[in-house]
């Protein structure tokens, strides 16, 4: 069961906005809703205005909203361009000449998935000047911007909407995300995207919560997504599905127990896609650990693949590898990170099937900047 189907059991009606097509109430995603559309979470979508209003008039009726708002999601949209202008008038992108903007973003557009994952070879290929390098960087990070701004302007339309109604008090409001983003970082292997990567602003993500269920704070501590719903049932009274492998927070939330301490595991997307697991593609693929302040990572760097350590705590851009056989934190996170590698292999080799894919796959895939 998802989270939706335990909400629904316990006579929640589901409104779902499934904006991402990788997360599509037809994939499964959000499997109870009662009303799912592909339009953007706009505030005055009448369905859920009127799913308001009973909520108003309805003491006893209960509503669980799930929005994906999508719109930070790569390849960045252009049209955010004039409300940059009225909120960040100083940014550069701004000031960029109309024609150069327009060549830019097409060749952008074209080419969105090789300028992510194989910048340099890219920008030789495409001829791009020094100049245009600097363009670019300026352009896509300015749209990354906006469309945040755009992210905030919906989401606070929505609230205004629970406001309006004095729903507050007895509403949880959950606000997180499934990855981060990487921008023009130039040791990362992706950039202006997410995929294939473990980049430390890709892996953390905001996780808010605002009721009156929770005790005000920030909480340092490690958490995962797998917690998420876990910790939202918990909040609102509900036993998760025993299926469900997080943890359920909600105590720590409250100010009834101390954090306990998670430990994080992250792969690289695509691991032995398109071929047997067994394969060397499978034993070359990335993974990370995270235990507080430290994540390990089996990854390539500077074409060696091999065991890093960084504390993201002193270094969040993880520029310098610590990894110290001597010390014992180092030694018990590579060999959890090992098992970890060995355990995905085991369960590759196990599982694994050629299966059709939907016909339009391929398509939904490149038009979100996975593959080419």
């Amino acid at each position: 069961d998802d989270l939706s189907e335990v909400l629904h059991a316990a006579g929640y009606e589901i409104f779902y906005w499934d904006t991402h097509r990788m997360a599509d109430h037809d994939l499964g995603y959000v499997q109870a809703a009662g009303y799912a559309t592909d339009r953007l979470p706009y505030p005055q979508t009448p369905e859920f205005l009127l799913a308001l209003d009973k909520l108003s008039e309805d003491p006893s009726a209960k509503l669980a909203v799930f929005a994906a708002f999508s719109v930070t999601h790569s390849p960045y949209d252009p049209t955010v361009l004039e409300s940059l202008k009225l909120k960040h008038p100083s940014h550069s992108l701004t000031r960029m000449d109309p024609s150069t903007f327009d060549r830019l973003y097409d060749l952008y557009l074209k080419n969105t998935l090789p300028l992510s994952t194989r910048y340099e070879r890219t920008v030789a290929t495409l001829g791009l000047t020094a100049e245009d390098e600097v363009n670019l960087a300026i352009m896509l990070d300015g749209l990354y911007s906006a469309n945040i701004d755009r992210l905030d302007l919906l989401f606070r339309g929505l609230l205004d909407q629970i406001d309006q109604r004095r729903l507050r008090d007895d509403s949880l409001i959950i606000f997180t995300a499934d990855h981060g983003e990487s921008m023009n970082e130039a040791k990362s292997n992706t950039r202006w995207n997410h995929a294939g990567t473990l980049r430390t602003e890709v892996l953390t993500v905001p996780w808010l919560i605002a009721g009156s269920a929770v005790v005000p704070g920030s909480y340092e501590f490690v958490t995962r997504s797998i917690d998420v719903a876990p910790t939202v049932a918990g909040l609102i009274g509900l036993n998760g599905s025993p299926q469900w492998q997080g943890v359920n927070l909600a105590p720590v939330l409250r100010g009834e127990a101390a954090p306990p301490r998670l430990v994080a595991y992250s792969r690289r997307a695509g691991v032995a896609a398109g071929g047997d697991p067994a394969d060397q593609k499978f034993h070359n693929a990335w993974a990370a650990v995270r235990d507080r302040n430290l994540i390990a990572k089996y990854r390539r760097l500077d074409g060696i693949l091999g065991y890093r350590v960084y504390d993201v705590s002193s270094d969040p851009e993880e520029m310098n590898d610590i990894l110290d056989f001597t010390n014992p934190r180092h030694v018990e996170l590579v060999h959890a990170l090992k098992c970890y590698r060995v355990k995905l292999w085991r369960a590759y080799r196990e599982h694994y099937t050629r299966t059709a894919v939907p016909e339009d796959a391929e398509e939904t895939l490149r038009s979100l900047g996975y593959i080419e």
